[in-house]
This record gives C-alpha cells, sequence and structure tokens, in this order.
C-alpha cells in the first residue's frame, strides 16, 4: 500500500511543478494564462487568482516532499484540481471557448477531456491523502516497489502533461 503513496505523491508533485514552471517560464505565457484565467472565471479579480494559482502550485510539491506535510500538499492539490474542474465545466456550459493554459502554451480548447484528466489526477490527490493520513507504514528496502511506483508516477505524468497533444494525433484530419 505504501508504493501506491509513493506513487501519488510523485505524480501530483510532477504534475503541478510542471504546471507551474509552464506558466511562468516566460512573460508571455504567465500573461495568457492570465487571460485565460479570465475566460474561466469571469467576475473574480483575474490577477491576484492567476498568481495564487502558481504560487500554490509551486507549493505542492515541496508539501508533498515531507511526509508530515503530505496530507497539506494532497489537501492543497485536491483544491485546487477541485476548482480547476469546476471552472472548466463551468466554461464549457456557458459555451466559452478558452484555451486550456493547464501546461503552457496550447491551442487546444477546455474541454470534456480536460474534466477526465482532472478527475483522474483528483482521484490520485484523494487516495493520496487517504493513505497519508491513514498512516501507512514507510516503503521498505523493496527496490522493485518503488521502481514500479515510480515509473507508474512517470507515465501518468507523461500522460497528464501531454493529454492535448496525444489527444490531437487522434483527432487531426491529414
Amino acid at each position: 500500500m505504501s508504493y501506491v503513496l509513493v506513487g501519488c505523491r510523485l505524480l501530483i508533485g510532477l504534475v503541478f511543478v510542471l504546471s507551474a514552471v509552464s506558466k511562468i517560464r516566460s512573460r508571455a505565457a504567465y500573461a495568457k494564462f492570465r487571460e485565460a484565467t479570465r475566460s474561466l472565471a469571469p467576475g473574480l479579480p483575474y490577477r491576484p487568482v492567476a498568481a495564487f494559482v502558481v504560487a500554490l502550485e509551486l507549493a505542492v510539491a515541496p508539501a508533498l516532499a515531507w511526509p508530515a506535510t503530505t496530507p497539506i500538499g494532497f489537501a492543497a492539490a485536491a483544491a485546487l484540481l477541485a476548482a480547476f474542474t469546476v471552472a472548466t465545466a463551468s466554461a464549457i456550459r456557458r459555451g466559452s471557448r478558452v484555451d486550456c493554459r493547464c501546461f503552457g502554451p496550447s491551442a487546444t480548447t477546455a474541454g470534456a477531456g480536460h474534466l477526465v484528466r482532472n478527475g483522474v489526477l483528483l482521484a490520485a490527490a484523494t487516495a493520496g491523502a487517504g493513505l497519508a493520513v491513514a498512516g501507512v507504514p514507510p516503503v521498505g528496502a523493496h527496490l522493485a516497489g518503488v521502481a514500479v511506483a515510480v515509473a507508474a508516477a512517470l507515465l501518468l505524468t507523461t500522460l497528464a502533461v501531454l493529454a492535448d497533444d496525444i489527444a490531437g494525433l487522434f483527432s487531426a484530419s491529414p
């Protein structure tokens, strides 16, 4: 069971670091993220909301790195994922065409695939939080178990980050 916790910590930590870095890697990337925030959350002060999102995304990974703060890291990740899901679902319901800026520049309009991705990540964050709070025993010296957990987390991280590109391979016209 503790290998699942290792995988969840790595998956969620990497996804949030990559998401935050993609948004702040340049002025242009951050400006586009702020504009996406304005479209996804109309009526909210989008500049502070965008800054808060990036700051919280950057705080998740270090929180997950330390056992004592792991539940806090998962809770922050789950709260952000829930907010992203609600904002995306609301934009879809309003008929807004907002480019997904989850992982930096993208020409993909936020849609149902983003809701699925958020749901999977939310499930991982919730499962990880449950395991962390339950106090599962630390990982033993079973290198194979750790390797499988790390490999699974890396694969899922890659799929989460590249989901738009992968979906584009199957929807593009020749």
